[in-house]
């Protein structure tokens, strides 16, 4: 079974530097030994965070599938946004 990691880039620049770096380690684990599923998830359609909102029952979908996909992983990585 396959390893699943998630990653996220703070940065939705296509020319991220922290993107292409978490673009860079996906195509590192073709090469090991492990399966890795290795999946880079778009933060684009995330709201800011509001507690108002955030209710479990009835979250957004955009946030129902973000949680979804961070809970199914077996590894999480963030890539912190660079400054222009």
């Amino acid at each position: 079974m396959a390893l699943n990691v998630i990653a996220l880039s703070g940065s939705l620049r296509k020319a991220s530097t922290n993107t292409g770096l978490l673009r860079a380690a996906a195509a590192h684990t073709a090469t090991m030994e492990t399966p890795v599923k290795f999946t880079i998830i778009d933060i684009g359609d995330l709201p800011l965070y509001n507690q108002d909102i955030d209710v479990q029952d009835a979250p957004l979908p955009a946030v129902a599938a973000f949680r979804k996909e961070i809970e199914a992983a077996d590894a999480f990585i963030i890539a912190c946004p660079e400054h222009n």
